[in-house]
């Protein structure tokens, strides 16, 4: 059988034994079909004596195999190993150098590897990072180890997420599945691979909309001599001076806003429900994403009271009265709670409207809660827009996306200050 195999693949000359992102890298500038047809271009025959040792072979075999000049041999010694019923120390440590090989495939087999016999911790980020490569067949790989990994890929989690809305934009929802584009395609896989995985843990939600396409700045208003879009995610430049990015798709009312912010200098915020003052100028609430002794503060930009500038700080609960009349109460220790923050690094910003309630979580936990029924200056609904302090501020927003709440919203469910004191008390 197995030579009758080997003769049928010298004579059909299938590369099916090569993952797909490693057979584009290596059949570089041709095609696969040409790849397959040039007798001295590549070696299917080794390849798939690798492969036939998957279930067979001693775990020797496969530690050699790791180690060859062969980027496709090295991938089925990795799969030889998950295949394993267990791992001895040399496995596992020539698992965990094959997290750095230069072929995609050969990582994400040994992380699969890795995770699948409980070394979770070293294996899983390599995956996850797999998830933002511009290979969409290493992409599709990356996806669906994590789908099948379960629950020991959870904390794939917000890389999952944030796969899905990075595949929605090259296959928006609704397209028709007669489209037939390779990079459709497989974004179309990839997508079943994040839904699945994701409504595991109830993280699947349709009603919020990305309204960034990590393209360009449609839909978006702003100065183009500061923002701009680069490795898909807006950015600043700080070189206009205190100035906006107004998005042009609505008004916020009751929602839930969720994105990615790196600041790396400068001041910046995120408005919501303020109103234009004049072109690329907003007034309203703002959410600081600054590092700064304030961070998480609430505050109108351009405050028309004095006591509306700080309206809550970091672990704070801000109420206003209909009269004016401020009172802060303190939930948390500002120092324990501007900890969620990483300066430098990717965070996650939730701000929720409901009603006069507006809320700001950043990686999980409350920074700051703001109560407003001032009868003179609170919003209801308003812009969202993005700010460019000016002086050399660099920030960078990724993953926008938005989910309208029906009016009133119920506050007793999900509540995230709850949430975010739970966040707080698990450190």
């Amino acid at each position: 059988m197995r030579g009758e195999l080997f003769r049928h693949i010298r004579e059909s000359r299938d590369l099916g034994f090569l993952p797909e992102a490693l057979a584009w890298d290596i059949s570089k500038e041709t095609t696969l079909w040409e790849l397959a047809r040039n007798d001295g271009a590549y070696n299917q025959l080794r390849l798939v004596q690798a492969a036939v040792q998957v279930g067979q072979a001693e775990e020797q075999n496969f530690l050699t195999n790791l180690k060859h000049t062969d980027a496709g041999v090295r991938f089925w010694g990795a799969v030889g190993l998950t295949a394993s019923s267990s791992l001895t120390p040399r496995a596992v440590q020539a698992l965990t150098t094959a997290l750095s090989d230069t072929a995609i495939d050969v990582r994400i087999e040994s992380a699969d590897a890795l995770a699948r016999h409980g070394h979770t911790k070293e294996s899983v980020p390599v995956l996850a990072a797999a998830l933002s490569d511009a290979n969409l067949a290493a992409v599709q790989h990356a996806a669906r180890t994590i789908e099948l990994l379960g629950e020991r890929a959870k904390s794939a989690v917000p890389a999952m997420r944030e796969c899905e809305l990075r595949m929605k934009t090259i296959r928006p929802p609704g397209t028709s599945p007669l489209v037939v584009e390779p990079d459709k395609d497989k974004a179309m896989w990839v997508l079943f691979s994040t839904e699945v995985f994701l409504k595991r843990f109830g993280e699947t939600d349709p009603d919020f909309q990305p309204i960034f396409n990590g393209k360009d700045l449609t839909g978006w208003d702003g100065n183009p001599k500061t923002w701009h879009v680069e490795d898909g995610a807006i950015c600043c430049s700080g070189k206009a001076g205190n100035t906006w990015l107004i998005w042009r798709g609505g008004e916020l009312e009751n929602f839930e806003l969720r994105l990615q912010f790196r600041h790396l200098s400068g001041n910046s915020g995120v408005q919501v429900r303020s109103i234009e003052d004049k072109q690329w100028s907003v007034v309203g609430y703002q959410a600081e994403v600054a590092a700064q002794a304030n961070m998480g503060l609430w505050h109108h930009s351009k405050a028309p009271e004095s006591y509306r500038f700080a309206l809550s700080n970091a672990g704070e609960n801000g109420h206003i009265s209909k009269d004016g009349v401020k009172k802060l109460t303190r939930f948390a220790p500002a120092d324990k709670v501007r900890k969620a923050f990483r300066p430098g690094e990717w965070n996650e910003m939730v701000i929720v409207g409901r009603g006069p309630r507006l809320t700001q979580t950043v990686n999980g936990v409350v920074l700051s809660e703001l109560v407003d029924l001032d009868g003179k200056h609170a919003r209801s609904k308003g812009l969202l827009a993005f700010q460019d302090h000016g002086n050399g501020t660099v920030v960078q927003f990724r993953n926008i996306r938005l989910k309208h709440l029906p009016a009133g919203g119920d506050e007793s469910q999900n509540d995230p200050l709850e949430n975010g004191k739970a966040e707080l008390e698990r450190e």
